[in-house]
Order: C-alpha cells, then sequence, then structure tokens
C-alpha cells in the first residue's frame, strides 16, 4: 500500500506494483520460457510464415456517449488510428442518453468478447448516468479477471463515488482531500502528496494546452525502442491527479508550464490480473478542427502500443520513422472513421440469398509517398520481378516500363521497355480536361519468366490510335482506336520495342470502360478483362455482351502457349469492327 506519512519523495518509480499472472498474456516473460517452450515458439513462428493471414487480432470495444469533451468527432478519430494499425478488429458502443432513456434497460455489452474496452465516457460534466449496476459489475468482473481497460482522457473524471473503477484509475480527477496525488521530483523519484497535501491548491486541474516535452520515466514496455523523451503536440499536464494509487507504474511525465512542477502524463495498473492504462493524451473540444493533439505523432503511437499492451501483446520495440523529437512536434495526417483497405471481410459465403449482417473493421493501411527522390508520370502498376527478390517492374501509362531496388532509398531506375510510339496516352497533367484518356491499362510477365523455359515474355494491355496521339485526336465510326494486347520478349537487358507479338487488336469508338485487369491463372491460362468500351452515354448499350459484336464486358481466357491437342485450339473467328483482329493464342477447350 502507499505511505501516506509525508511527501518526501519516494523510490522506485511503481508503487506497491506487485505483478499479477493474467490470463491473457500472450507474451510470457523470458524468464518463464523453458527450451520446450522456445521450440514451440520456433515452431509457431515457422508457421506464422505460411499462416499470416489467419493471425490472431486484437479485438478492441470502444464505449462513448457521455462528456464534456468531443465524444462524437472522437469515436471516428480513434476508429480510425486504431483501425490503420492493421493488427486491431475495432468495435463502438454508443451509450443511451440521460438516465430516463429506455435503452439503459437493454444497454449490456458483452466485454468477453473483447480484448480490450477502450472507454472515453465521463459522467462528470452533464449529469449523464452511471452504467447499470450489472453492467458495471461485469466490467468490473472482465478487467480483475484479465480484461484490458485504456481510460481514455476524461474517463479520469468518471463514476466518482465507483469504488472499483477508482481502483482501476489509479488516479484521477479529484478534490484535494480525496486520495493521494503524484508528483515526480527533479531527480524523477516520485512524490506522494496525501488527501489536503500540498496546501492549498491540491485538487485536480490544468492549464492552457500547450506543447510539452514528455520525458520517459523507467523502461515500460509500452516505451520500448522510443527515445528518452519527446515534444507532444496540444497536451494537458494535470496537477495533482488523485486517487487510491495502488499497483500504479508511473511511465511518463512532464512539466506543468504554469507552475513548473512535474505530474504524470501516462501511467499503468495492475487491476487484479487485468491491465489498465490512462493518460493526459488526446484532446478533443467541440468545434475543434483537425486538433493537433489527436494527430500527434507521439500520442497515437503510445495509443496503439498501449492497447496491445493490455491485450497482452508484446508492442513493437521501434520507434516509427515519424516519432517526434525533443525540440519538435510530429503530427499526422487527420483520419476518420475506417481507413485504408482490406475489408470488410465476409462473415460467411454468399449462399443462402441473404446479404451478412455483420462485417469486420477492415485492416488500416498508412499512404506513403514510395521511391521519394525518383520523378514518375503516371504509374499504373508496381509488381516483383520474377526471380529476383528485391527487384520491381513499374509501368507508367505513357508507354514506359522500369526496373529498379525495391527501396525508397532507390534513386535510379532502368528503363527496360519503350513503347510510347504506339501508345495512345493523354498525359493527364496537360491537355484537354475532357480529352484525358488511354495508355497501358495492365501487364502480367509469362509465369515461366527466368526460369529457363524460354518464355521470358511480358504481355501488355494497352490503346492505340493509328491516326495520332492529340488529345483532339477525333473518335468516331470512321476514326476508331484500339484495345491491343501484345507480347514483348525480354533479351536479357531490355524488351525490345521490335519483338512486339501482338494477340488482340479490337475497335473501339468510346473513350473509357477499356476495362484491363490481366493476369495468369493457376491453370496456365491469361486471363484479361474488359469493360463494356463505352461512357456515361448509351455508347455502351449497344455492344455490351454481344458474341456476334465486339468483345465486352467479359473476360478473355487464353493459352498464350498454343498447347493444342486436348488443351485447347486455334483460334475460328475473328472480332467484329474494322480493323480487328487475334492471333497468336489459343482457345482453351474448357471455356464456356
Amino acid at each position: 500500500m502507499v505511505d501516506f506519512r509525508g511527501s518526501e519523495p519516494f523510490s522506485p518509480l511503481k508503487i506497491s506494483a506487485i505483478r499479477l499472472p493474467r490470463r491473457r498474456d500472450r507474451n510470457p516473460p523470458p524468464d518463464t520460457m523453458t527450451t520446450a517452450h522456445r521450440y514451440f515458439l520456433t515452431g509457431l513462428l515457422v508457421l506464422a510464415g505460411s499462416f499470416h493471414a489467419s493471425a490472431e487480432r486484437t479485438k478492441v470495444l470502444i464505449i462513448e456517449g457521455a462528456s464534456n469533451h468531443d465524444w462524437q468527432e472522437r469515436k471516428d478519430v480513434l476508429t480510425a488510428i486504431l483501425s490503420r494499425d492493421g493488427t486491431l478488429d475495432v468495435a463502438v458502443s454508443i451509450t443511451p442518453g440521460a438516465a430516463s432513456d429506455p435503452g439503459w434497460a437493454t444497454w449490456s455489452p458483452d466485454f468477453s468478447a473483447y480484448d480490450v474496452v477502450l472507454s472515453g465516457y465521463s459522467n462528470g460534466a452533464g449529469g449523464e448516468p452511471r452504467w447499470p449496476a450489472a453492467v458495471e459489475t461485469a466490467f468490473a468482473s472482465y478487467v480483475n479477471t484479465g480484461g484490458g481497460f485504456v481510460a481514455f482522457h476524461e474517463a479520469a473524471n468518471s463514476f466518482i463515488d465507483w469504488p472499483a473503477y477508482n481502483q482501476m484509475l489509479g488516479l484521477r480527477w479529484n478534490d484535494a482531500n480525496v486520495g493521494t496525488a503524484v508528483q515526480i521530483a527533479t531527480n524523477e523519484s516520485l512524490i506522494l502528496h496525501p488527501p489536503g497535501q500540498p496546501a492549498p491548491g491540491a485538487y485536480t486541474s490544468h492549464g492552457p494546452n500547450s506543447n510539452v516535452l514528455v520525458k520517459r520515466l523507467g523502461n515500460h514496455p509500452i516505451h520500448a525502442g522510443l527515445p528518452s523523451s519527446w515534444l507532444a503536440a496540444n497536451l494537458e499536464v494535470w496537477r495533482y491527479a488523485r486517487g487510491p494509487a495502488n499497483n500504479l507504474t508511473v511511465l511518463s511525465y512532464a512539466k506543468d508550464p504554469e507552475t513548473q512542477l512535474q505530474f504524470p502524463v501516462e501511467w499503468t495498473v495492475n487491476y487484479g490480473s487485468g491491465r489498465v492504462y490512462a493518460s493526459s493524451y488526446g484532446h478533443i473540444f467541440p468545434g475543434d478542427v483537425e486538433p493537433a493533439g489527436m494527430r500527434c505523432a507521439a500520442f497515437q503511437e503510445t495509443l496503439v502500443r498501449a492497447v496491445k499492451w493490455c491485450a497482452g501483446v508484446t508492442p513493437p520495440a521501434t520507434a516509427p520513422s515519424d516519432f517526434p523529437t525533443p525540440a519538435a512536434i510530429s503530427l499526422r495526417d487527420h483520419a476518420e472513421g475506417i481507413s485504408g483497405f482490406g475489408g470488410p471481410k465476409p462473415v460467411a459465403p454468399f449462399s443462402n440469398g441473404a446479404l451478412p449482417t455483420l462485417s469486420i473493421v477492415p485492416t488500416g493501411v498508412v499512404v506513403q509517398e514510395a521511391f521519394p527522390a525518383l520523378n514518375w508520370e503516371s504509374p499504373i502498376e508496381a509488381k516483383p520481378w520474377p526471380g529476383q527478390p528485391g527487384q520491381l517492374m513499374v509501368v507508367e501509362m505513357d508507354g514506359r516500363v522500369f526496373k529498379l531496388a525495391d527501396s525508397d532509398a532507390a534513386t535510379t531506375r532502368t528503363q527496360v521497355l519503350t513503347i510510347t510510339d504506339r501508345v495512345w496516352y493523354i498525359n493527364w497533367d496537360v491537355g484537354a480536361p475532357t480529352h484525358k484518356h488511354g495508355g497501358i491499362f495492365s501487364t502480367a510477365f509469362h509465369p515461366q519468366f527466368g526460369t529457363g523455359a524460354g518464355k521470358d515474355y511480358l504481355y501488355v494491355y494497352y490503346t492505340h490510335h493509328p491516326a495520332n496521339d492529340s488529345p483532339d485526336a477525333q473518335v468516331d465510326s470512321n476514326n476508331p482506336f484500339y484495345n491491343r494486347l501484345a507480347r514483348f520478349t525480354w533479351n536479357g537487358s531490355t524488351f525490345t520495342a521490335g519483338s512486339e507479338q501482338i494477340l488482340l487488336h479490337l475497335h473501339d469508338i468510346a473513350k473509357g470502360h477499356e476495362g484491363g485487369g490481366m493476369a495468369f491463372g493457376s491453370d496456365g491460362f491469361l486471363y484479361l478483362a474488359f469493360g463494356d468500351g463505352g461512357d456515361e452515354s448509351n455508347n455502351a448499350i449497344e455492344d455490351t455482351q454481344k458474341l456476334n459484336e465486339r468483345a465486352r464486358s467479359g473476360v478473355f481466357r487464353m493459352d498464350v502457349d498454343m498447347q493444342g491437342g486436348t488443351v485447347s485450339h486455334p483460334i475460328r473467328r475473328q472480332p467484329a469492327g474494322a480493323g480487328s483482329y487475334s492471333a497468336n493464342y489459343y482457345i482453351p477447350k474448357s471455356n464456356p
């Protein structure tokens, strides 16, 4: 227990911190790992390389619904921050409103379904009610038996008359005569102030938000690999946060700009076998536009790490490249809601005529500039170079293809194909805005490229206008352009333009909707998807999926190896349209 007898400096950094076993720990400490454990973990790592897509994801429940801060905006920002990590599945539960709201009778989150609960709910300002007694009991039991809890910002000013909640927080907003306050001495030891001290003004408060230097205290896993200090953006320094302070660990601290005294910024509490994290990070008031405190890279990084640690997952041990320095803040792009690609993931196969009613939060994707030292016109594809790890092919729509190292430090690239003389491409940055069109749409390496099988081919799908390449090139029934699929051969250093072998040369008279997704299937056949070949008017309707007209709105399936026999047969019919033709492939006999 905390010694309340005085306010003299106290050390070590933990206050009566007895490490209790947690049922959710996924990463046992090294001293508990036997040789058998190590062999087993090695096996798991090997399996992880093959089955990474099915790795267990951490499930997080955000609870909002009452606050004197902008919880409506915050829930969307927090969802974006957490989902962008890519390992966290995020759900949001909004509480009912006033105590008279009938929704309280049925609001009862299933805490056991989640690894961590993050709550910003605060009933300290607007007279909102406490949670129903059954919900409070279930939540306390959930944390006590190993659940994780992240108390977000003003959640430290909620449920002042709920004893179990106060024990979970350790420190919170309180009057001067309640609990113990923690201050950090200049030698980084802890100063414990009992109720009513130091007088006067020992109640919890804060001054204006500002950019504040935050300093680590100790070596907590949440801060693994982070610098010893950093400049946090728009941070509140809470003076004299008070509470039971049992099983409490202070992670970081900052100097209050007004009093010049040092107080905790982040702390954790062991509550039973559960882990709790709280901090003064993350301020957002109604009317704040893209608040710097929520965009702060230090806040976002420590929040994600805290969520993982509370779930029993070891946080990363390296700092991100944009983590702030002691001299400068670092702000990330503002984001709200689900960010990035990856979902929603299907709940079940669509086989019963009914759409799923539940989806899983998509994984997040952070957009970063690739190859910043190189200039690009309009890259359309980047794919691994077959048989050469660390090498990429990048395709420009204007008819150029490059080979380069798969490294953002790359400063050079090798041009391995140039067909700008035949690709109809209207620069998307210049020219008439209504005429931007064309170029290379897709490429595919032959599956046996680089294997010594004599099939070092690159297939390229592009548009070709036989007249000119002007933005004002006329396109009508008398002046068509063509969608062309061609093959180019690698000579050991380049794809020679003169090696072009045309497979498809298809008449088109309406710009747009060319399609162009292309890939080899596991059956060895080349698949090329075509659009309707029209535009937003009726040009698409007249030719869509007419087998006796132009081939549109479908998929070509081609045997480019022309195997014959029981596998495929020669082309039997040429496509419609002046100047159209197909050659140099066979039709698989298994085609529908």
